[in-house]
């Protein structure tokens, strides 16, 4: 953790979140470093500080790191915690799949191969939810009616409210060969 505040002190950021704990992770586990750049991911440039002052861990940091311990301790502790936590940052909540792709990651490619390295069915790349790269700044009107036309598609979205009553989505990836639902 001490390696992912210093990446979080380096955004002068006072909260360390997920991808602070995977550049960390590249830093530290060269498995791990292996097969992140094996799918194509290209690591940001690095820029530590040592960090001073007191730091908070995101809550969805907080998540991916229990739901790494329970997978740890469910495979008998003989594999590499940082695959059960890159796993979990690929099928569990959050928006990391958004960082990884845009850092070139084939996050498909990257989940096969730690499924399969973790000795874990390949189904679990169903749980990978595509996000769209499309960011969209809406009033709040239009946010709302976006939210419902999504929901009737059955497609997910991340949103966010401000206090000026906009939103900020990011709705689920729409499935090339469909046109429409979850990708």
């Amino acid at each position: 953790m001490e390696v992912a505040r210093s990446y979080a002190a380096a955004e002068d950021n006072r909260t360390i979140r997920e991808d602070h704990y995977v550049l960390a992770v590249l830093n530290e586990d060269e498995q791990a470093r292996r097969m992140l750049t094996g799918c194509g991911f290209i690591p940001p440039e690095p820029v530590r500080h040592d960090p001073h002052g007191t730091f908070t861990i995101a809550p969805t940091l907080t998540h991916h790191l229990h739901w790494t311990d329970g997978l740890y301790l469910g495979l008998g502790e003989t594999v590499n915690r940082n695959l059960c936590f890159l796993l979990s940052c690929l099928i569990g909540p959050g928006g990391l799949y958004r960082w990884l792709r845009r850092n070139g990651a084939d996050c498909d490619a990257l989940c096969r191969d730690l499924t399969a390295e973790l000795g874990l069915d390949e189904s679990l790349r169903t749980r990978i939810v595509h996000w769209s790269d499309e960011v969209l700044h809406l009033d709040a009107a239009e946010g709302a009616a976006l939210m419902r036309e999504l929901r009737s598609q059955g497609r997910r979205f991340m949103m966010n409210r401000k206090d000026d009553g906009t939103f900020v989505v990011i709705p689920e990836a729409v499935r090339p060969e469909t046109g429409n639902g979850p990708a």
